[in-house]
């Protein structure tokens, strides 16, 4: 859940956009962010942060953009998803090929390893990977693993 925002984006904005225009004037850019910031009731360095960012955005001022941040967290998240695939591939070598293992084997596999990666990623990387020893689920609700009963 994504944390409750202070300001309306919509005075973010306005703020933001205000600031910018007055420190490109010489004769307003001294206190710029704390003349705004005290007139529309936003903290100083709160608005010079949105104005930096902003800048960055722009192309105005070196660093990581917004968009750049949010794809380097996607890319950061799917590279932990494929680490935590591979992990589980390398440690289920031995499932792999052949007819496959007994179901007891896989079974407890899966109890050894749940702690750490969770069930469902375990089944999942296990029959992604053409090893196919976990049984699909057969109705909508029934979970991917389960032990043979």
């Amino acid at each position: 859940m994504a944390a409750q925002r202070k300001y309306p984006v919509e005075l973010r904005e306005r703020a933001t956009r205000l600031t910018v225009e007055a420190r490109k004037d010489s004769s307003t850019r001294a206190g710029a962010c704390k003349r705004i910031g005290e007139q529309m009731g936003i903290n100083t360095e709160t608005l010079r942060s949105w104005v930096t960012q902003a800048e960055v955005d722009g192309g105005l001022r070196g660093g990581t953009s917004s968009d750049d941040a949010a794809r380097l967290n996607e890319l950061e998240k799917e590279v932990g998803e494929l680490r935590r695939a591979n992990s589980i591939l390398r440690s289920s070598a031995a499932f792999r090929g052949g007819a496959g293992p007994p179901v007891a084997l896989i079974v407890d596999y899966i109890d050894q390893h749940k702690d750490d990666h969770g069930a469902p990623p375990i089944c999942q990387a296990l029959n992604s990977a053409e090893a196919p020893i976990a049984r699909r689920p057969t109705t909508p609700h029934a979970p991917v693993c389960h032990r043979p009963g």
